[in-house]
């Protein structure tokens, strides 16, 4: 039997999965099953059902009484809201040349 370890961060949202064959240590890691075969040995890519993290690198799931629960669309927007990226003082530049030109060419420059 092959026994499977995941390590969770401070909301219990699963941040690693392994199998005991791979690691060196199990400090820090919860036990959460153990068996037999792929899914076990190689726990990394096969034992979550939809992976560690989505397409936009959010985690999957979170451990719950000692089970790893999927993660629905609304707790993944709580858990990991949008960041707005800030502008570069580049790009803010080039935005207020890309006004005024504007404002130019609808007759509108002061």
């Amino acid at each position: 039997m092959v026994k499977v370890y995941v390590k969770v961060d401070s909301d219990s949202l699963i941040t690693e999965v392994n199998s005991e064959i791979f690691m060196e240590s199990i400090d820090g890691y919860v036990l959460i099953d153990e068996g037999e075969g792929d899914r076990f040995t190689h726990a990394q890519g096969n034992y979550l059902e939809s992976g560690l993290m989505d397409e936009q690198g959010r985690y999957n799931y979170r451990l719950l009484d000692g089970n790893a629960v999927l993660l629905t669309e609304e707790e993944k927007q709580e858990l990991f809201p949008p960041i707005e990226p800030e502008l570069s003082e580049q790009e803010r530049f080039n935005a207020a040349v890309l006004l005024e030109l504007a404002k130019l060419k609808a007759g509108d420059a002061v």
